[in-house]
C-alpha cells in the first residue's frame, strides 16, 4: 500500500438512515477534461450523504436532509459528495425541492461538488399520473440542474482526483461505461501515482459491504481491482453507517484506513 500525502477530513452522513469539468460526446466516444481547484486548506473537509430520496414536498426527507447539509456547511466542508438518489422518483418538482433546500442552507458559498446518479433519478410514475417519460437525457439533466455539473465529471482537487461515476441506467445494479472510466483511472494513476482516487458511484461493488450482495455491481469490482489506489465510496444500500460491515473489510481496506493522513469523523 502507496503511503498517501496530506490530510483529508471525511465527514459521512446518511440524513435519511436517522431520520472546469467537460463532457463532450462524438459518436460513441466520450472524453473526459478534469476541472482543477486549488484551495487554500491544508486538510481538505469532505462530506458525503446519498440516498436523499426526495419528492415535491417538505416533508422530514427534505427536512433531514437540510438538517444534513446544515451540519456539513457548519464544518466548513470543502468538497460535497452526493452519492446518488436525490430523488424517490426523478420529477422536476422533486429535482426543484432538492434544489431549494440545498440552495437554502449554502446559497452562493456552496462547497465543490462530486456528484451522482441513482437509480430512482432515472425513475417516473406512471404514464398517467405524471404525464412524462423518463429519457435518460432529460433525467440526467435534472440531477445537472441542482449541483451545475455534469452527471459524469472529473476535478482534481488539491492534486486529489475526485470521479464522479453515474450509472448509465435505472437498473437496481446499475450499469456503468468501463471503458470510459478505465481511462480516466489511467489518467489520474499518470497523473499522481503516490494519491488515492476518489471514485463515487451509486451502486456498491458487488460482496464488498452490507446490502452489496443483493444489489451490487460486479462490473465494478473487475475496474477497481486493476487499481489499487481507489477508494469506492458509494450509497444506495440504506444500511446505517454506524454499522461498522459498510468499510470493507479486506486487508487491503484496513491498510488505507489505518494511515495516519487519513482522518475519518
Amino acid at each position: 500500500m502507496k503511503k498517501f500525502t496530506k490530510k483529508i477530513l471525511v465527514c459521512a452522513l446518511l440524513p435519511l438512515m436517522i431520520a472546469s469539468c467537460t463532457l463532450t460526446f462524438s459518436g460513441c466516444q466520450s472524453k473526459m477534461q478534469p476541472q482543477y481547484y486549488n484551495l487554500d486548506t491544508e486538510t481538505l473537509r469532505v462530506g458525503i450523504i446519498s440516498d436523499a430520496q426526495l419528492t415535491e414536498n417538505y416533508d422530514s426527507y427534505a427536512q433531514n436532509l437540510e438538517k444534513a447539509l446544515t451540519y456539513l456547511k457548519n464544518r466548513g466542508t470543502d468538497v460535497l459528495i452526493f452519492g446518488g438518489d436525490y430523488s424517490d422518483l426523478g420529477t422536476q418538482k422533486a429535482a426543484d425541492r432538492f434544489k431549494s433546500v440545498y440552495d437554502g442552507v449554502f446559497g452562493n458559498d456552496k462547497p465543490i461538488s462530486v456528484a451522482v446518479m441513482g437509480n430512482h433519478d432515472y425513475w417516473l410514475g406512471n404514464f398517467f399520473d405524471c404525464w412524462e417519460i423518463p429519457f435518460k437525457s432529460k433525467m440526467r439533466k435534472r440531477l445537472e440542474g441542482i449541483f451545475d455539473d455534469n452527471y459524469i465529471n472529473v476535478k482534481v482537487i488539491n492534486g486529489y482526483t475526485f470521479f464522479a461515476f453515474s450509472p448509465e441506467d435505472g437498473s437496481m445494479d446499475g450499469k456503468y461505461d468501463i471503458e470510459l472510466a478505465r481511462k480516466v483511472l489511467d489518467d489520474a494513476v499518470q497523473r499522481t501515482p503516490d494519491k488515492p482516487i476518489f471514485v463515487v458511484t451509486h451502486q456498491n461493488p458487488s460482496d464488498t459491504i452490507r446490502g452489496s450482495q443483493a444489489w451490487g455491481n460486479s462490473q465494478l469490482n473487475k475496474l477497481f481491482k486493476n487499481y489499487p489506489n481507489v477508494l469506492s465510496i458509494s450509497g444506495h444500500s440504506h444500511y446505517s453507517m454506524l454499522d461498522e460491515t459498510n468499510v470493507m473489510q479486506t486487508i487491503a481496506a484496513k491498510a488505507a484506513l489505518s494511515q495516519p493522513s487519513i482522518t475519518q469523523t
